[in-house]
């Protein structure tokens, strides 16, 4: 150290600039995200609806119906929404899906059931 106060050891430089590695950021590959939906999740489902036990080809064919099914009902109410924005103000900013988009693009079955769940 200088008399002055000041240390000459180690150059003046910005913290982290100059470092002899880089990290490099881990990228997760895309995996179907529709694992997510768990064996256990599904047990839960089918005890919910009163069944009692499953086969072991149930599970995949359950999560592949859910994936078609959510596929066209997350279509059509992005359609509404788009739709929607387009009447109202004439371009499109940033539109938002909300609850009554959802509703009104199930079929009319599960409409129904979705309006008494959330609006109870």
């Amino acid at each position: 150290m200088d008399p002055s106060g000041i240390d000459t050891t180690t150059p003046a430089r910005p913290k982290g600039v100059g470092r002899s590695f880089v990290r490099m950021r881990l990228h997760s590959h895309n995996r179907d995200t529709i694992k997510g939906i768990t064996k256990p999740a599904i047990k839960r489902l089918a005890r919910r609806g009163g069944v009692r036990r499953l086969n072991f080809e149930v599970y995949e064919e359950v999560r592949s119906t859910l994936k078609s099914f959510l596929q066209g009902l997350i279509g059509d109410a992005v359609t509404l929404v788009m739709s929607r924005s387009r009447v109202c103000t004439g371009e499109i900013l940033h539109p938002t899906v909300c609850v009554t988009d959802v509703i009104y693009a199930t079929p009319a079955p599960l409409a129904l059931v979705c309006a008494v769940l959330v609006f109870a």
